[in-house]
């Protein structure tokens, strides 16, 4: 069974953090990371960095603003502190839909990814499998113990799944849709503690899932 890891905490916490130091130590994460944008030591907006397996990002624009700094407002805005970019939400979209379909492309072009052996993607620690309904309350690793991933298996890396597209069924819809179709062997989704039980209610039947915190 494929393997879903939530990388949880709170804001600040330093989730993004940990992932830029796991993006150095190796090049075989594709998704999506969105580090934080600052000036003079604050933060003023997010970024997002499209990941292709490749040691640099495939391509990186602004995503979010902070709300005090932008004049014209969105009219589907979400209302949060920050006012995100339509245009750059749907081009995160694209990159994960064009993931999901050049990889089923190369399911269909070999045999399938039920070969696939888990030990040759992340030579892991083998903590128990987290799939009943406690998983929500399953202890959490430290995130140090994340394993780098075999370049031959790349991770897929969504940064981050949160209450728009859980809840809302808005932002990045395209990680819901490649999470949901399991087609990697291995995820590893930055997530809020507050939507753990969702995200465990939603994947647990599909994926052995474990919790990790910065």
């Amino acid at each position: 069974m494929s393997r879903l890891t939530l990388l949880t905490g709170t804001s600040g916490s330093g989730k993004t953090t940990f992932l830029m130091k796991e993006l150095s130590a190796a090049s075989s994460f594709i998704g999506v990371i969105c580090p934080g944008v600052f000036e003079d030591g604050i933060k003023i907006g997010v970024e997002a960095w499209l990941l292709s397996g490749e040691r640099e990002p495939k391509e990186t624009f602004i995503l979010a603003r902070r709300r005090d700094l932008v004049e014209d407002i969105p009219a589907d805005d979400t209302g949060l502190g920050w006012v995100f970019d339509p245009q750059a939400i749907e081009r995160v979209n694209e990159h994960l839909r064009s993931l999901l379909a050049q990889t089923a492309q190369d399911i269909g072009n070999r045999s399938s990814l039920s070969a696939f052996n888990p030990d040759n993607s992340l030579d892991l620690l083998k903590p128990q499998s987290i799939r009943d309904s406690s998983c929500s309350q399953a202890p959490r690793m430290r995130s140090d113990l994340f394993p780098v991933p075999d370049s031959s298996n790349p991770v897929l890396l969504i940064d981050e799944i949160g209450p728009l597209e859980l809840v809302s069924n808005k932002g990045f819809i395209a990680a819901l849709e490649l999470l949901d179709a399991v087609i990697y062997p291995d995820a590893l989704v930055v997530i809020r503690s507050s939507l753990i039980e969702i995200a465990c209610s939603r994947w647990q039947d599909l994926y052995d899932i474990e919790i990790i915190e910065p």
